[in-house]
């Protein structure tokens, strides 16, 4: 049980980790659902996208349009996987 707490608890984190990176790079994103010309992000778009790519959904109306912000976007990408195959690893030895 103490497995399931560490593995939520680390999601968290990450989430929470990645999402202030996003908003200092908020400018470096597009929003696909402003309705106006001026690219308006606000916190909780930063979260859910944050949250989506932690959860290996993918899908907000955040998309990454300059090298930094895809290259965050890649590693917490990477990071999400990494510790699922060690979760898994974990859990069946």
């Amino acid at each position: 049980m103490r497995i399931v707490f560490a593995t939520i608890f680390f999601n968290f984190l990450c989430i929470i980790f990645f999402g202030m990176i996003y908003l200092n790079l908020k400018n470096e994103f597009i929003n696909n659902n402003s309705l106006s010309f001026k690219n308006d992000i606000k916190l909780i778009d930063i979260i859910m996208f944050s949250t989506t790519i932690q959860s290996g959904v993918g899908l907000s109306n955040l998309f990454p349009n300059s090298f930094n912000s895809k290259l965050v976007t890649i590693i917490q990408q990477l990071t999400m996987i990494c510790s699922y195959v060690i979760i898994l690893y974990i859990i069946t030895k």
